[in-house]
């Protein structure tokens, strides 16, 4: 009897190590996303997700401490507005300007995953002028190390994909 009940758990316990591990590789092959196509044109990592049915591409820097969103890029979007006084965050935008608006949440998701992420909002309209004539799509904002840290996302150079660890 003891015999059969070690057996027993013996197979639970291999069927949940396959399981776990089978689960562990399907979820990493299923959170993939490509931005070959961002580095040939670019030289940045862009990676488009969306809000409220609307496409928003954003580039990924891991030298940024935080997101930042562009104002113009508010309208249509589904946000939070978080009740932060701006007024005592110290934030320099890439053009060195000391210019948050406002900070928001929102939902961003892509066909594989959803996000939920605080943004500074700022006027980066003119650091992002760029984008449109080296992309060929406007980029609206910056996705910083709390993005990737925060989703255990990992940037592969050599094969140019982001996934999850």
């Amino acid at each position: 009897m003891s015999i059969v009940l070690i057996i027993c758990l013996c197979g639970i316990l291999l069927v949940g190590i396959i399981w776990m591990v089978v689960n562990y590789w399907t979820h990493r092959i299923k959170t993939k996303v490509s931005f070959k196509n961002s580095i040939d044109k670019s030289a940045l990592v862009i990676i488009p997700l969306t809000n409220n049915g609307k496409k928003l591409n954003f580039v990924v820097d891991s030298g940024s401490t935080c997101n930042v969103l562009n104002l113009k890029a508010l309208d249509g979007l589904d946000i939070e507005h978080l009740n932060f006084d701006v007024s005592k965050i110290e934030s320099i935008s890439v053009s060195g300007r000391m210019d948050t608006q406002k900070v928001i949440s929102m939902k961003l998701e892509n066909e594989q995953e959803v996000f939920f992420e605080t943004f500074f909002v700022m006027d980066i309209t003119d650091s992002l002028e760029w984008s449109k004539e080296e992309y060929g799509e406007e980029v609206h904002g910056i996705l910083g190390v709390d993005f990737l840290t925060h989703y255990g996302k990992v940037l592969d150079f050599d094969n140019c994909i982001i996934y999850s660890r």
